[in-house]
C-alpha cells in the first residue's frame, strides 16, 4: 500500500487512540470512584494540620494503586505511557467532545461503508493468516527456506479493529470496540519494545 493510501488510516488510527483513552480513563474513575458523576459536598476547610494531613492520608489510601491494575507484560508502561500523551492534549487541546461519526454524514450510509472496510481486512488477515509459500514469499520471505508459513502482520489486525468500531452504531458496544483498540495498540507497542535486544553495560 502507497504512503499516500496509508495517509488517511494514520489520521484515523491518531483521532480513535486519543478517543480510545477517554474512554479507558472514564472507565477507570467510574470503577474505583462510585461518587465520579455526581456533586459531591463542599468539605468546610477548618485551618487545622491534623485535618489536612487526615484528608490527604485518606485519599492516598482509598486512591487504587496502578501496579494491581495490570497482568500482562507491557499493560503498566503502555498506559503510563498513554496517561501523559493525554495530559499533553488536555494541556492543548483542553477536554474534547466531538460526536462519534461526521454529523453531515448520513450514518445508514457511513456505518455500511465502515462495515464493508472491515470485512475487508477481515479476509486480508485471513488470508495473511493461512499458511502458504508461494507468491510473493518468493522474494520476500527467503528467510523462511520455503516452509510453510503465515503473513500476519500489525497494520492489518489494528485496520480491522479501527473499521469494526467506526461501523458500531450502538455507543456500548462502540465503546467496546474502542477497548479492544486499546488492547491491540498495547499489543504492538509491546512487540514493537520487545524487538530491541537489551544493551550490555560498559564494563
Amino acid at each position: 500500500m502507497s504512503a499516500a493510501a496509508l495517509a488517511p488510516h494514520a489520521v484515523l488510527l491518531a483521532a480513535l487512540v486519543a478517543v480510545t483513552v477517554l474512554v479507558l480513563r472514564e472507565g477507570h474513575r467510574t470503577r474505583h470512584h462510585p461518587t465520579h458523576g455526581r456533586t459531591r459536598p463542599h468539605h468546610r476547610h477548618t485551618g487545622t494540620a491534623h485535618d489536612d494531613t487526615a484528608a490527604i492520608t485518606r485519599h492516598d489510601k482509598e486512591r487504587p494503586m496502578y501496579p494491581t491494575l495490570f497482568t500482562n507484560p507491557g499493560v503498566k508502561q503502555f498506559a503510563e505511557e498513554v496517561d501523559a500523551e493525554r495530559t499533553r492534549q488536555l494541556a492543548k487541546f483542553g477536554e474534547q467532545h466531538h460526536p462519534d461519526i461526521e454529523p453531515r454524514d448520513i450514518p445508514a450510509v457511513t456505518h455500511p461503508y465502515y462495515a464493508q472496510r472491515a470485512d475487508i481486512w477481515k479476509q486480508v488477515n485471513s488470508e495473511r493468516a493461512t499458511p502458504s509459500n508461494s507468491g510473493r514469499c518468493l522474494a520476500h520471505c527467503a528467510d523462511k527456506d520455503g516452509e510453510l508459513h503465515t503473513h500476519t502482520a500489525w497494520d492489518g489486525v489494528l485496520l480491522e479493529e479501527v473499521y469494526e468500531a467506526l461501523a458500531e452504531p450502538d455507543p456500548a458496544k462502540l465503546r467496546t470496540e474502542l477497548v479492544q483498540i486499546a488492547a491491540v495498540c498495547a499489543a504492538w507497542v509491546h512487540d514493537l519494545d520487545s524487538r530491541t535486544a537489551p544493551t550490555t553495560p560498559a564494563v
